[in-house]
């Protein structure tokens, strides 16, 4: 279809709940108005590596999924502050998991706004360098039932910031990443910092 490498894309698109493209094929301009068709309707959508999508275009796709639920943008270079914001005018009520890994772009702003999806359970920002403890404690107070949260390589963070900001917001918490966060001692042990979790929210 377009040579862009899109799974699932048929010719009836009445029912089509998620969608993927092929990290191996380019996905090309030409390709955007096929996915402008078939964002409102999908409920999954895989975008990861697609790094020809500039981030006027990933803001204009992602303004109209209304119904998405599930969404990678893992290493997507376009995926800006402004992206989030046009995600949650559409999707704020539906999102549940939401993989960034390594949108560089992404700051404590971003975080804000993806706060208002309230349903999020699952959350990647593994490589996301310019986030802090500010914009993730904005998503913890919109998104309390968040239980699957990756902080792999955010160099900010700190044993107090997640054992006293993190911690006691986000008390659904059952699977936290924290390698390579220089900061946080208790990396090195995640019996302890497990632990720690459970008796910083007591």
């Amino acid at each position: 279809m377009c040579g862009i490498g899109l799974h699932r894309a048929k010719s009836s698109m009445a029912s089509l709940p998620w969608l993927q493209t092929d990290q191996r094929a380019a996905l090309r301009s030409d390709a955007l108005p096929v996915l402008a068709r078939l964002v409102p309707q999908l409920e999954q959508l895989d975008l990861s590596g697609a790094l020809r999508i500039g981030g006027g275009e990933l803001e204009s796709l992602l303004a109209s999924a209304s119904s998405l639920k599930s969404l990678s943008l893992a290493r997507v270079p376009g995926v800006t502050d402004a992206a989030l914001e046009a995600l949650v005018s559409a999707a704020s009520g539906s999102l549940t998991a939401i993989d960034l890994f390594d949108c560089r772009k992404i700051t404590d702003a971003g975080l804000s706004a993806l706060a208002q999806c309230t349903q999020l359970q699952s959350v990647v920002l593994a490589g996301c360098l310019d986030v802090t403890v500010t914009g993730l404690a904005a998503l913890a107070d919109g998104a309390p039932g968040i239980t699957t949260l990756s902080l792999a390589g955010l160099l900010h963070l700190s044993d107090s910031d997640v054992l006293e900001t993190l911690g006691p917001r986000l008390a659904a918490l059952t699977s936290l990443d924290v390698r390579f966060c220089r900061s946080i001692e208790l990396r090195h042990d995640m019996g302890e910092l497990y632990e720690a979790l459970a008796a910083s929210r007591a």
